[in-house]
């Protein structure tokens, strides 16, 4: 019994690592469709009507979440950054706002935190600040964990269809859900599509050596 098992513990093995793939494919794939979608609307799902009613709506309530975010990110001493989802049998490190971290992670500047928190925490980013317009399953490919002192928050991004959200956590304030992954006290959370390029810079820019990161596309 214990050489049969020995026999095809491989073949387990493979099967496993075929259906983790498969269903992390179908996951993105999702993320794909809505892309496709976007684009088969032209402007209306790509780019932000700024003049919409319902988009300075939109606007006005994330700029009054943001108000904490806002000052964080100003008076930021440091950011980490980290590679989360991967299709990879890596060993994960800490987790960042649910999601396990792979790799090195690395360390910038104030001045990194500022230049993060003008495209993220700008309303004209998204197309509905504050809101996910795709239904695709996030998996975060970055996260970026900008620190003020011992205050912190995270902002995860995913690549794949474009979205992100910001997330602080202050253990003397009870938490949110945002679904069932995120967590925070506050979140600024949209879809990115209009500053995709300028999040791929500066993911590349924070983890330079990582594999992964590095063939993450600009369109």
């Amino acid at each position: 019994m214990t050489v049969f098992f020995i026999y095809i513990q491989p073949f387990i093995s493979r099967l496993q690592d075929e259906k983790h793939e498969a269903e992390a494919n179908e996951r993105k794939a999702m993320g794909r469709i809505s892309s496709g979608i976007k684009m088969l609307d032209g402007k209306l799902m790509s780019t932000p009507d700024y003049n919409s009613t319902l988009w300075k709506e939109n606007a006005k309530k994330f700029d009054k979440n943001k108000a904490s975010a806002v000052a964080l990110f100003a008076g930021a001493t440091k950011v980490e950054s980290f590679r989360l989802f991967t299709l990879t049998k890596e060993t994960p490190h800490p987790y960042i706002s649910n999601f396990p971290s792979y790799g090195e992670a690395t360390t910038q500047g104030p001045d990194f935190a500022k230049r993060l928190g003008k495209i993220v925490l700008d309303a004209k980013t998204y197309r509905a600040p504050g809101q996910s317009t795709k239904s695709c399953y996030i998996e975060p490919a970055v996260g970026f964990r900008v620190w003020k002192g011992k205050q912190y928050a995270d902002t995860v991004i995913c690549f794949d269809c474009d979205q992100l959200a910001v997330l602080e956590n202050d253990p003397k304030i009870p938490m949110n859900s945002i679904g069932s992954a995120l967590r925070g006290r506050f979140y600024v959370a949209g879809d990115f599509d209009v500053a995709h390029d300028k999040l791929v810079k500066l993911a590349k820019e924070a983890l330079p050596d990582d594999p992964t990161i590095s063939k993450l596309k600009q369109s």
